[in-house]
């Protein structure tokens, strides 16, 4: 009875499945755009499972969102091609573009994506990225995570 118990007990608490928030607002006057973005971490056991990425840029000048556009797909594009599993697509929005990318690390070649730098060795353990890293990686660019 008692390795029942045991068994009970992994099973209910190995699984700790959880989902971390990370946003942040960008004001580029210099550049001529804002930037809202929101990144929803999946994890399980500390380790991320899943990406997804919701991104806006907002300016009044079509130049600026017809860059942001066109460099967004090519590297979703090739990113998608080089390691697999990113997904993407984007829509135009008053005065500016909005994508959406999810990226599935449980099938994504991680081992490349540390080789090329992609990624900070230093998250990555048994070709798993912690969440704690990729934390570390979001708020290193600006944002907030919770």
């Amino acid at each position: 009875m008692k390795k029942y118990v045991i068994v009970l007990i992994i099973l209910l608490t190995g699984c700790s499945k959880t989902t971390t928030i990370c946003e942040s607002h960008i004001n580029n006057s210099e550049q001529n755009y804002k930037e809202n973005a929101k990144y929803t971490i999946y994890s399980k056991n500390n380790f991320v499972k899943k990406v997804s990425i919701n991104e806006q840029y907002k300016s009044e000048d079509s130049n600026v969102i017809d860059y942001f556009d066109s460099y967004l797909k090519l590297t979703f594009l090739t990113l998608n091609e080089q390691y697999g599993n990113i997904e993407y697509k984007s829509k135009q929005i008053k005065n500016g573009i909005q994508y959406f990318v999810d990226i599935d690390f449980e099938n994504t070649n991680i081992k490349e994506m540390v080789k090329n730098g992609y990624l900070d060795k230093d998250y990555v353990v048994n070709n798993q990225i912690t969440t704690l890293g990729i934390k570390k990686m979001y708020e290193s660019q600006g944002a907030k995570c919770n």
